[in-house]
């Protein structure tokens, strides 16, 4: 930065006051000395005299700390003051008093006395540097010179405001500038009046001058032009829509603001708009595409997207909007955005869905009414996501079983009568899955196994639902997702489930004990074996399975068509017959034969 010169008479005038301080000073320390010398005289002549015996004639060589000349000045100068505290408007600051001898105010040596004359300015300048700047050339000294010097000189940036409604120019009128003749004198009192310590010195302000006129002007300006297209209100629309919106002149005025510095100020549409507008246009557009898994035919996961969405508002419409606020267009046509599902290709690469981590096999009678409805559910959940720490309902996810969603009547039993209804047949595909999740070691909110025991069912290790109970409520408690993919044949469902390995399950136990006198609890343990560390741990799943017809206390349930005529208590049962009736299952220390449910 190129320091500005004191210009003008006031710049002349600092130099005659500083220049007496300097005089005074060094006049009292020239007679200061004298004295010293004349009344010391006899004394050191007899010094001089001993001191020329011991040397035999020679003189005694110069002390090395002697002080030089011009430094002596400058030490004596301040000799009276410590530190000097300069205040300016709402700021201030403290230095030595060694910082206004008379060489460091330029009004000493040989120097240039132009450049003499600007030391003050320019070393008043450093004093008031904003301490954090990066460097003397910063900006930010830049704008203490025009503050400091000549404000009234320097470009000012216009301001507008509103005010009732509409917009006025904002500038301040007046500004006020540091008195340099009058601090020079402040100076010299401080140094003359003070023995030591501290002194606190204002820096004088001139009486008020006149700020820009052209900043003025354009303020004015400025603020007409605004009021001007921004009368009645606009209209907008979102561009590849016919949906149309007003937005009020009040509500408009809101968000016009300014930019640029000095006479390069110009109007502007505060971006914050964006958020009007979009609430505008909340739910027109198109939404983005979810992406999608699959499974191609060497069984490896896909991951496809569909095409974006847009939706309001891309970031310039800010700046299209005050174009056509300008341009006076009647409606103006705001850009759209893309619209990005959440669940989007990124979202689906960060699960780490890549393998099978758990699967289970069951098979069935073809060609019965009940396979129709396995098929349809297998439809309705494969793809289906659990993210890390979600759950998966059978019932939330797939919903009640009916003929518009594709269900069709199917043997189940309810009130321990086989009857035709709905979605019968689909608790095969529970115990599938159910079994899958076993093996996957993931874990189990909710579950309710067949109160009755089926041979194509793992025994003590299957599931049942109905609707809205019992359901079936898986957990992933693993850091990946899981992917649930069900197919079905001509006699099978296969539910496998897909992801990162994070634990290894397998069935490590069971054992079985008497409830009741015909009821038999079945509790089946699993080891999983987590990978990151090879720790063990032990959980268990139960059934309860009883006669078809008989309660847990021997007695009758409801007549049924199919009785066995014996069954031990504690022993495994006798398998239901393979016609896919099955009864309805019991939960922990209650027995709910009268529960529906679709086998």
């Amino acid at each position: 930065m190129v320091r500005r010169p004191l210009q003008g008479k006031p710049r002349r005038k600092l130099l005659w006051p500083l220049t007496a301080v300097a005089v005074l000073l060094f006049a009292g320390a020239l007679v200061g000395w004298q004295l010293y010398e004349t009344g010391d005289e006899s004394e050191r002549s007899t010094d001089e005299a001993v001191q020329e015996a011991e040397t035999g004639g020679l003189a005694a060589p110069p002390e090395e700390t002697a002080v030089e000349p011009a430094e002596q000045d400058a030490v004596e100068t301040t000799v009276g003051l410590q530190f000097i505290e300069l205040r300016f408007q709402d700021r201030s600051v403290t230095v030595p008093a060694s910082e206004f001898t008379a060489a460091e105010l330029g009004l000493g040596g040989d120097e240039d006395p132009a450049t003499t004359a600007a030391r003050p300015a320019a070393w008043l300048l450093d004093l008031f540097a904003d301490p954090d700047a990066a460097s003397a050339a910063s900006a930010g000294l830049e704008a203490l010179d025009r503050q400091l010097l000549d404000p009234h000189t320097d470009p000012q940036t216009p301001h507008i405001e509103l005010i009732d409604g509409a917009f006025r120019p904002a500038l301040q009128t007046t500004a006020g500038a540091p008195d340099m003749e009058l601090l020079a004198q402040r100076l010299k009192n401080a140094a003359s009046s003070h023995a030591g310590g501290r002194a606190v010195v204002e820096v004088p302000v001139k009486a008020a001058v006149p700020t820009d006129p052209a900043a003025t002007g354009l303020a004015a300006n400025l603020a007409a032009e605004a009021n001007a297209i921004t009368q009645g209100g606009v209209m907008v629309q979102l561009e590849g829509t016919d949906a149309v919106f007003p937005i009020s002149e009040a509500a408009l005025r809101q968000f016009i603001t300014l930019e640029g510095r000095h006479h390069d100020a110009r109007l502007a549409v505060d971006e914050r708009i964006l958020d009007t507008l979009t609430s505008l246009f909340v739910g027109v557009g198109t939404p983005g595409g979810e992406a999608q898994f699959g499974i191609d035919d060497s069984g490896a996961v896909t991951i496809t997207t569909d095409e974006p969405g847009f939706m309001c508002c891309h970031e310039t419409s800010p700046q299209r909007l005050l174009e056509g606020m300008t341009a006076d267009q009647p409606v103006i046509m705001l850009p759209s955005t893309v619209a990005a599902s959440p669940r989007n290709q990124d979202w689906a690469e960060s699960l780490g869905i890549l393998q099978v981590v758990g699967e289970f096999t069951t098979r069935f009678q073809p060609g019965q009414d009940r396979v129709v409805n396995i098929a349809r559910i297998s439809d309705l959940t494969r793809g289906a996501i659990i993210e890390p720490g979600g759950r998966f309902s059978v019932n939330d996810h797939v919903g009640r079983r009916t003929a518009v969603n594709g269900f069709v009547p199917a043997k189940m039993i309810r009130e321990g009568v086989f009857v035709d209804s709905v979605g019968g047949g689909i608790s095969q595909y529970a115990t599938t899955l159910f079994n899958a999740a076993f093996f996957a070691g993931l874990d189990f909110v909710d579950y309710q196994s067949h109160s009755i025991y089926l041979s194509r069912y793992p025994y003590g290790r299957e599931a049942t639902v109905s609707f809205p109970a019992p359901d079936l409520v898986i957990e992933n408690n693993t850091p990946y997702g899981v992917m649930i993919w069900p197919t079905t044949d001509d006699d099978s469902i296969t539910v496998r489930l897909y992801s990162t390995p994070w634990v290894l399950a397998q069935q490590t136990n069971q054992w079985t004990r008497t409830v009741g006198t015909s009821c038999t609890r079945v509790t089946t343990e699993r080891t999983r074996t987590y990978l990151s560390d090879q720790r063990n741990e032990t959980d268990t799943v139960w059934a309860q399975y009883r006669p078809e017809g008989v309660r847990c206390d021997g007695s009758p349930s409801v007549t049924t068509t199919t009785v066995p005529t014996s069954t031990t208590a504690g022993a495994p049962p006798e398998p239901a017959r393979e016609d896919g009736w099955e009864q309805g299952g019991a939960t922990e220390g209650a027995d709910r034969s009268s529960a529906p449910s679709e086998p």
